[in-house]
Order: C-alpha cells, then sequence, then structure tokens
C-alpha cells in the first residue's frame, strides 16, 4: 500500500520548466517535455496593464496623461516584462537625480501624510530652476544643512523622465532572438 501511494504520487507530480533558450535543450529532454509553449512578448495591453499596476504603486502617483500612456506603450514595443521592470526603476530614479542636481528650490504644499485632518498640508522644498519667482538658490547640501532633510520633497514622476529613461533603456530581446523562438516553435511546440 506504500508503494501503491508512493508511485500515484509520483505519477500526479507535473514539472513546469522555463527557458530563454529552448533550442539549446537536449533533445532527450526535450522529448519528456509534452507541451512545449511558447510565451511571446507582451502585447500593448499587457504593456499598458504592466505600467499601471507600477504606477499604482508609486505615491505621488505620475503625471502621465491617458495619451502620454499611450505613447510610452507604442515605445515599449519589443520589451520584455523584465526590460519594462527596468525602465521603470530607471523613469523614478529621474526625480531624485533632479533633486540632487538642482541649484534651486521652491516651497510647496504637500498633503500631509497620517493627519487627522483632511487636507492638511505642510510646506516642503521641491526642485525648481533657478529663475523661478520666489525660488531659493542652493543645492541639496545647503538645503539639507539649513532646512533639515526632511523639508525635501522630490517632485512626482512625469512623462519625461519615461522619454529620458528610454534614451538609455533598450529591449533585452533582439529581433534575431524572436526569429529564433518562432523557428523553434514552428518545428517543437505551440504558441501559448
Amino acid at each position: 500500500s506504500l508503494s501503491l501511494s508512493h508511485s500515484l504520487t509520483l505519477s500526479l507530480s507535473q514539472v513546469l520548466a522555463a527557458t530563454n533558450l529552448p533550442w539549446a535543450i537536449d533533445t532527450a529532454v526535450r522529448r519528456r517535455c509534452q507541451k512545449r509553449i511558447y510565451i511571446p512578448l507582451p502585447d500593448d495591453r499587457a504593456r499598458k496593464r504592466m505600467f499601471e499596476i507600477k504606477f499604482a504603486k508609486i505615491d505621488p502617483p505620475p503625471l502621465i496623461s491617458p495619451e502620454e500612456m499611450l505613447v510610452l506603450t507604442d515605445k515599449t514595443e519589443g520589451f520584455s516584462g523584465s526590460d519594462i521592470t527596468v525602465l521603470f526603476r530607471d523613469a523614478i530614479m529621474e526625480p531624485v537625480r533632479r533633486c540632487q542636481d538642482a541649484q534651486a528650490f521652491k516651497w510647496v504644499d504637500v498633503p500631509v501624510a497620517d493627519s487627522e485632518t483632511p487636507g492638511a498640508t505642510e510646506k516642503r522644498l521641491e526642485p525648481c530652476s533657478p529663475g523661478t519667482p520666489e525660488c531659493i538658490e542652493m543645492n541639496i547640501m545647503t538645503l539639507a544643512t539649513e532646512y533639515g532633510p526632511e523639508k525635501l520633497v522630490a517632485p512626482p514622476v512625469t512623462y519625461r523622465d519615461f522619454e529620458k529613461t528610454l534614451q538609455r533603456c533598450k529591449p533585452s530581446v533582439s529581433e534575431d532572438d524572436l526569429e529564433e523562438f518562432n523557428k523553434f516553435t514552428m518545428e517543437f511546440g505551440q504558441d501559448g
């Protein structure tokens, strides 16, 4: 009875494997893989949804219009999910870089988190151009020394941050790679 139960458990086991190089799999291993499913790169709808999910996790939310979202989705054609994550992480660092590079700051009202008073705000310093009315010309080190680092607020992420990041972030999957995947799928697999 023990061996029967043991063999039943083994017969119900399944193995799920993933690879970026299916054509490099040994033929004996490939024969034992009953289903070989090609999962293509995310399409427009999937990329848009990935951005929406990531945007929902940042506070304050990015200042990106629906039209800019469509352009961003279009410009990331050929990006994998991992590529989009790299792009996103780099783009959300742009406001921090603006803070580090700033030579002027201005006072802005920022909502108070965890306030018992609805709509409560507090004054914080946000980077701006040196010519901005009522700006205080200083760098981030002076701000930290004279006002305290807690007075600094990074500006929200914008579409411009993604445009800038797209200049240096490129897809990791080449057209040649996609051709290899399609060739393998035609010969050994099935579409997902």
